[in-house]
């Protein structure tokens, strides 16, 4: 081979170098910045507390389009969809939540699906109906509804902050438990946001 030729093959072969580390980096600044904007955007997420739920029942349709709108740009981490119909229909079969009357779902429906759409990518359906039964055992279904609600919005906004969740002494072992189920799926959102979905 030549010395010309292998002067512009080595010199091709850096021009094409140089754009690959250029590529690389558009495409981190670009990662970075999706993060970034994601962590910005926690700072408006809220979970409609209990007084905030429709005070009318919701057709299907209409409760599909509120879990949607509420948490699939939060906590989505693919493009399965959160909730559908389908979904809903079956969780009522298996008596995970009551049956709606006349084809409307009221807040009970409602705020269980809230918490079923929040835990389901990390827990099986059959445990987080168990949850949701010992969340209600001692508290009235809107006191435990709004403290899950609490609980998961500021796990979720101080796992991205990166800060640590502290327990008080007079924590009981239910609320630990709550918390940490609540933790867990914050932490997984977090892992497949900034990590898996590279």
């Amino acid at each position: 081979m030549s010395k010309n030729l292998e002067k512009e093959i080595e010199k091709s072969e850096r021009k094409i170098e140089k754009e690959k580390n250029r590529i690389n980096r558009k495409i981190v600044e670009f990662k970075d910045n999706n993060i970034k904007s994601y962590i910005e955007s926690l700072q408006s997420f809220h979970i409609p507390r209990w007084e905030e739920l429709p005070s009318i029942d919701l057709y299907l349709d209409q409760l599909v389009t509120l879990l949607d709108n509420c948490l699939s740009p939060y906590i989505a981490t693919s493009d399965d969809p959160l909730i559908t119909k389908t979904m809903i229909n079956n969780y009522v079969k298996q008596g995970i939540i009551v049956a709606p009357e006349k084809k409307k779902y009221g807040k009970k429906q409602i705020a269980s699906l809230f918490v079923i759409c929040t835990f389901k990518p990390m827990y099986s359906i059959s445990n987080i109906h168990s949850l949701i039964k010992l969340a209600t055992t001692d508290f009235r279904i809107e006191t435990s509804y709004n403290r899950f609600c609490e609980l998961f919005e500021n796990s979720l906004k101080s796992i991205f902050a990166h800060n640590g969740i502290d327990y008080s002494e007079k924590t009981s072992l239910d609320d630990i438990l709550l918390q940490n189920a609540v933790k867990s799926v914050a932490y997984k959102i977090y892992v497949e946001k900034t990590f898996l979905n590279k």
